[in-house]
């Protein structure tokens, strides 16, 4: 059983010491002047161990509201796990999803590494949030958000989603 971010962190270095079968590199974007619009490795949630599972989902259950439009929903379609290496990094993206949060898992010592968000609707404003574990941010449909590439050691990050 899993008590700690630190416990947890040891047990997905574990999970994902196998790379190649959980790497995504895709280019979406005709013509993009990067080898890839995401670099990172993900697993989704059919294949994460129960004891993983059981910390990050009541991490979820026991941090988000009850009611109201942040509330925990049970009801969710999916949900994994990314490992972003030295290096990796998703450009600017909206998605499409009704509801959707990540849990931060891993801390950035030097507050290099984290996730930059669209704030307002015009899409002129922009927040930084550096990689605290435990962080919960709900990332508001289609608004841009991206992560850069990777400086400051291995990062792990957990999202959510309901259609």
């Amino acid at each position: 059983m899993i008590h700690t971010y630190t416990e947890l962190v040891s047990s997905l270095d574990i999970l994902f010491k196998d790379k190649k079968n959980h790497r995504r590199d895709m280019s979406l974007a005709a013509g993009s002047a990067y080898s890839a619009d995401v670099k990172y490795n993900q697993i989704m949630d059919e294949k994460i161990p129960a004891d993983i599972t059981e910390f990050i989902l009541n991490q979820y259950i026991n941090n988000l509201p009850s009611s109201g439009p942040e509330k925990f929903h049970e009801d969710f379609h999916a949900w994994s796990i990314q490992q972003y290496n030295i290096g990796d990094y998703i450009l600017p993206h909206a998605d499409c999803n009704n509801w959707l949060v990540l849990q931060i898992l891993t801390t950035s010592p030097n507050k290099l590494d984290g996730i930059v968000m669209q704030q307002d609707t015009e899409g002129s404003d922009f927040k930084f949030f550096p990689d605290v574990a435990g962080t919960l941010m709900r990332i508001k449909s289609a608004r841009l958000h991206w992560v850069n590439p990777v400086r400051d050691g291995v990062r792990y990050t957990a999202t959510i989603a309901k259609e």
